[in-house]
């Protein structure tokens, strides 16, 4: 069953046919992770026959409801509503204060972060929101070539969740491909603080009266930390003004040096914009989830419509496993059956919450099938009795909380 958010958006728009179909594929999703279309036929096991089952999900994948505006954005507005006034436990509480401070302002800002993923003739472009060091997505489109976005297809991407997100504070955070002055102006006019890395060959002028130089000409070490205010980017659109932060890492043990970070941004310190601009790693977990670390979305051949259905519905069900997982988090003593045990310090698990939550569904999945053959094991091992009864427990809690784990 699906959790009550998910029921009360999806309800609303699709009839009770398609809201059926939606619930099966989420829960395929759940438990298989595999967006093929012949895996999901596969797996599928209603009483009709191979080529039909196929048929019946292209059928559903092409339906014109399947869009992010008319199923996710209510949605993805509700649940980022819950998880902003509940920050998480007591670290992520700690370091959103510090973030907080460092920001100087009264209440934590939504971190966007935009990113593109490219496989094959595939070109995703995807924003998402910052959230317990992975990202969960917002909103994406599907680029009509290969290669980077310009200004243009940014905007168009950006326009509609700053509009569904407009009560909020917002922070763009985004890698070097969007470096562009305009579109850090663009943001500014919209009141959307930014954190842009911006390429070596960008040209700054630090005073009126000085010669614009390109950052890469900039006389930094290893080891530099820098934070140059009201300066204006590039000769072409003398854009400004904004602030500069420059890192370069020192290298220790490393046989190449690490890169300089030239981030441009409108907040107030280098403290401040370091610690925002690491936010933005988040959003590569979240590809890999839905790629090879997760649901194999580059391995499937459909057309372009069904392609979008299919991200929209592996943006749901990654969204519902990471926050099941988040739920699991909070339990430690049922956390330790699906995960490993939590090393001293370590400062990140060993699983994401999206992992977590779904060794419980394997756990679950798989309970069934072997569950004549472990109690012949667990009668063979007595001395391990105990254990075992603990494990049960487990198994009897996980099965009884699992499906109400996150409702709204």
């Amino acid at each position: 069953m699906l959790p009550q958010s998910y029921q009360k958006c999806l309800q609303g728009v699709l009839t009770p046919k398609q809201y059926v179909m939606v619930e099966i594929l989420l829960t395929l999703l759940q438990t298989r992770r595999d967006v093929r279309l012949e895996r999901l036929a596969k797996y599928w096991t209603q009483a009709i026959q191979h080529d039909s089952r196929r048929r019946a999900l292209q059928r559903f994948l092409l339906l014109p409801h399947l869009t992010p505006k008319l199923l996710w954005f209510a949605l993805i507005k509700a649940l980022i509503k819950q998880q902003y006034r509940q920050p998480g436990n007591h670290s992520q509480r700690r370091r959103q204060k510090k973030l907080t401070r460092l920001l100087k302002c009264n209440q934590m800002p939504l971190i966007l972060v935009i990113d593109r993923s490219q496989w094959r003739q595939r070109n995703l472009f995807m924003v998402g929101v910052a959230w317990q060091g992975r990202a969960l997505p917002i909103d994406w489109q599907l680029l009509p070539k290969c290669g980077n976005s310009n200004l243009r297809e940014q905007k168009a991407l950006l326009t509609p969740v700053l509009r569904l997100l407009k009560g909020y504070q917002l922070l763009l955070v985004a890698d070097r491909e969007f470096h562009s002055p305009k579109l850090a102006e663009w943001l500014q006019q919209r009141g959307v603080d930014f954190a842009l890395r911006q390429k070596r060959n960008v040209c700054i002028q630090q005073q009126p009266s000085q010669d614009y130089q390109a950052l890469g000409s900039l006389d930094i070490q290893p080891g530099a930390r820098l934070f140059l205010r009201d300066i204006y980017s590039t000769k072409t659109h003398q854009s400004g003004s904004y602030h500069l932060a420059v890192r370069w890492q020192r290298g220790y043990r490393c046989p190449t040096q690490p890169e300089v970070w030239y981030i441009l941004t409108s907040l107030p310190s280098y403290k401040a914009t370091i610690a925002i601009f690491k936010l933005r790693f988040g959003i590569e977990p979240l590809f890999r989830d839905l790629k090879t670390g997760g649901y194999h979305i580059e391995h499937t051949h459909v057309s372009e419509p069904c392609f979008l259905a299919l991200v929209l519905l592996v943006a749901m069900a990654y969204t519902w496993t990471a926050l099941q997982g988040l739920a699991l988090r909070s339990q430690p003593d049922l956390a330790l059956y699906l995960s490993r045990r939590p090393q001293p310090g370590r400062s990140q698990p060993h699983h994401s919450h999206f992992q977590l939550a779904f060794n419980a569904h394997l756990w679950q999945l798989d309970l069934p099938d072997c569950r004549a053959l472990n109690a012949q094991l667990r009668a063979l091992n007595p001395h391990k009795r105990h254990f075992y009864e603990r494990g049960l427990r487990a198994q009897s809690l996980l099965q009884s909380c699992f499906q109400p784990l996150v409702t709204l």
